[in-house]
């Protein structure tokens, strides 16, 4: 409210014409939208000290940047200048403010852009903009979640903050340690599993929770598999008694299970056509079942024999597979017979 009601204003106050040093600038600042209650800020002066504004959220102070380089701070039940914040040495162009990092930006013409600390008003950082070509700088806009500047004139940079976040929002899924996460592009699903098999379906859009349901009973802090079959539609995953089994990811049902059983549990699922290789804990075969027999054939990995197996999906016919087993790593292939 405060910030569309300064705009405004600023448009106002720069089409009418000034009588010299005793004209005054002015700025108002909606305090009360539904009451239509305002406050304005007035500067007597020859330059226009309120070319852009800016308000911080958290000591709810108005920031007003004009043509003298100057940052001055207002505070809301005053009407006069509380600080100045002498700085740049061209006109102030745009003020933006950072509610997750509580600091505010200052752009001058000159491609000066200035980082200073809310709460103490001391300047963080200081630099110019050298990539673009242009000599000024006529708009700004900051992106808070990745912590991203953009300015520009007749063509646009980007300038990337330091320690910037490249994720949107960090969501808490489980109460134990992620095993695996997969993504179904034909839904826009996240399905994620924790060490005590609890699976749990998101909306990739939204972040939303949408279902939660639990692959095997009274177990854990256990390696489990899951993985989409070609479909996308049915979810592979470990079933109770070392057994494989099919789920509705959209109701947490489970579908069908396979009739056949792994030695030990689980780390690798992955189906190709007809064909489901499947990884297990310490063991030194791959095994691999066609889905109309009944019977579970194993590749070799060399004779060794390693802690955790996990599969990654290729679009050739081959198999590969990354085991780690000690301080040693190793990634195989394997012809596929499917």
């Amino acid at each position: 409210k405060h910030l569309w009601c300064v705009e405004a204003q600023i448009r106002r106050a720069s089409t009418q014409p000034r009588s010299g040093a005793d004209s005054f600038t002015t700025i108002s600042s909606c305090l009360n939208y539904t009451k239509a209650k305002s406050m304005t800020f007035k500067c007597a002066s020859h330059l226009k000290h309120f070319n852009c504004a800016g308000f911080t959220h958290l000591r709810e102070f108005l920031i007003s940047g004009g043509d003298d380089g100057v940052l001055r701070i207002w505070v809301l039940d005053k009407k006069f200048c509380q600080h100045e914040l002498r700085a740049h040495c061209s006109p102030i162009v745009s003020v933006k403010y950072s509610v997750s990092e509580r600091t505010f930006f200052s752009v001058s013409t000159d491609k000066n852009v200035r980082i200073w600390n809310e709460l103490d008003l001391t300047c963080l950082q200081s630099f110019f903009v050298d990539c673009l070509k242009t000599k000024t700088i006529s708009a700004v806009c900051y992106e808070e979640h990745n912590n991203e500047l953009v300015l520009a004139d007749k063509e646009l940079a980007r300038c990337l903050g330091q320690g910037t976040d490249v994720f949107k929002q960090r969501i808490p899924s489980h109460d134990q340690p992620l095993w695996d996460v997969i993504y179904n592009s034909q839904f826009k699903q996240l399905v994620s599993l924790s060490l005590d098999a609890c699976i749990r379906v998101w909306d990739i859009l939204t972040g939303e929770f949408l279902l939660e349901f639990s692959a095997l009973s009274n177990v854990f802090m256990k390696p489990v598999a899951i993985m989409f079959d070609p479909t996308n539609r049915k979810l592979l995953a470990l079933s109770k008694d070392k057994e494989i089994a099919y789920w509705n990811f959209n109701n947490g049902k489970e579908i069908e299970v396979l009739p056949l059983k792994v030695p030990n549990h689980v780390t690798g699922l992955i189906q190709e056509r007809d064909t489901l290789f499947i990884s297990a804990l310490n063991c030194k075969t791959i095994f691999f079942k066609q889905l109309v027999s009944l019977s579970l054939d194993a590749y070799t990995t060399n004779g060794l024999q390693y802690k955790a197996i996990r599969f990654i999906p290729t679009n050739v016919e081959t198999l590969t597979t990354v085991i780690c087993g000690g301080e040693k790593g190793c990634c195989d292939k394997h012809k596929s017979s499917c």
